[in-house]
């Protein structure tokens, strides 16, 4: 009768993500609700030596909107164990809208002399929030 030993190694270690970017804060130029954000990508490694796949949600040079998204990295071994590591991209700005004065808005006052008041309104966009600002104007001719 044969008998054969052998030795069976399983792997169920998760792979390691070094190299991690911080979270990033970043501004659009001026009336523009997205800009490019760029960063140096982790890398990955795992205790079996073989290859690890890292794949992510979004790449370097990607371009965000104006608010808070998250970037997620997943490294998966040959074996399958898989781990993740994330950071987020802020992004601010103010995006303007035109200004448009309507008949409706504008109030026309007899005094001493002609006065044309109006009123505008105007919408932007800041972290995701729409905030109105509102402007009083008056024209006087003499």
């Amino acid at each position: 009768m044969e008998h054969y030993l052998f030795s069976l190694t399983l792997d169920n270690e998760a792979p390691t993500i070094s190299g991690m970017p911080s979270n990033i804060n970043a501004n659009t130029d001026s009336g523009l609700a997205t800009t490019a954000v760029s960063w140096t990508a982790p890398t990955a490694s795992d205790n079996s030596g073989g290859a690890v796949t890292l794949t992510s949600t979004h790449n370097p040079g990607d371009t965000f909107s104006i608010g808070t998204t998250t970037v997620t990295y997943t490294a998966t071994d040959p074996n399958g164990n898989e781990a993740t590591a994330s950071f987020t991209v802020t992004v601010t700005g103010k995006i303007r809208s035109r200004c448009n004065v309507s008949a409706s808005e504008v109030k026309i006052y007899q005094i001493d002399q002609p006065v044309i008041q109006f009123t505008l309104y105007d919408y932007y966009r800041h972290n995701r929030v729409i905030i109105m600002e509102h402007y009083l104007f008056s024209l006087t001719f003499r």
